[in-house]
């Protein structure tokens, strides 16, 4: 038995079944990336017909309802996109599909329908904070191929859901999967508060775009990543002989 038949018995049919499609996305990216570009755009409304204010789901029971002002100038996959001032001062922040109590009518000329994906999520991010993978990790799976390559808070909240549930069954290769997808997007987005200047995961230094979140709320637990370098202790560094 050489070391890859050894490797293939550890995995479950799950991950083998992950392998194969991660495998077959390498194959075809660019092509998938074109088809995803071509049909998951944002959408956006006329200006007339623009609103001003986003409702928030609540974070945890009882809070009260908190809502982001602002000029709603598109929906998409990644996030609600709201603006805030005009011309050079103008500011931006991207709320997670997941947190948006009422998807803006702008959502409704995506497309995508992000209705449902935007509850699943809710549901599956709910599970997840909650301590319940076994539940949450199958939406995740199947929302995954849609929702990552768009980024932005809403591919890193899932991202961050599909990590704590496979490292939760010891699932070290798919999570390490989850954990690139993870950091790829928020070293695109924001970076992490954290992180000292210079590092991988800083914040940029100088953005008109923020995050208004990007990160699970969890009930039990805590993040499966460091918050200052981003990288993940239940993974650690493998050394691999003759490389």
């Amino acid at each position: 038995m050489d070391a890859s038949d050894q490797d293939r018995m550890n995995h479950s049919p799950r991950d083998m079944a992950f392998l194969r499609q991660h495998q077959a996305r390498r194959w075809f990216g660019g092509v998938v990336s074109l088809a995803i570009a071509s049909t998951t755009g944002w959408a956006a409304l006329p200006a007339a017909a623009q609103e001003t204010a986003v409702g928030l789901r609540p974070s945890a029971p009882g809070e009260t309802a908190r809502s982001v002002s602002g000029v709603v100038e598109s929906v998409g996959l990644a996030g609600v996109v709201v603006r805030s001032g005009e011309g050079p001062s103008a500011r931006r922040v991207v709320i997670a599909l997941d947190d948006v109590a009422v998807l803006p009518a702008a959502g409704l000329n995506a497309p995508v329908d992000l209705s449902p994906i935007a509850t699943d999520l809710w549901r599956a991010r709910q599970r997840v904070e909650r301590g319940d993978c076994q539940a949450a990790e199958p939406l995740l799976d199947v929302l995954a191929p849609i929702v990552l390559p768009a980024g932005g808070p809403t591919g890193a909240k899932l991202a961050e859901g599909l990590l704590t549930c496979r490292l939760a069954r010891d699932a070290r290769t798919t999570a390490l999967f989850a954990w690139l997808d993870w950091l790829r997007i928020v070293r695109a987005g924001p970076g992490l508060s954290a992180a000292p200047a210079g590092s991988l995961v800083a914040p940029p230094a100088v953005s008109a775009l923020t995050w208004e979140s990007g990160q699970l709320v969890r009930q039990i637990g805590r993040p499966p990543f460091d918050s200052s370098t981003g990288l993940v202790p239940a993974l650690p560094p493998i050394w691999v002989p003759g490389v």
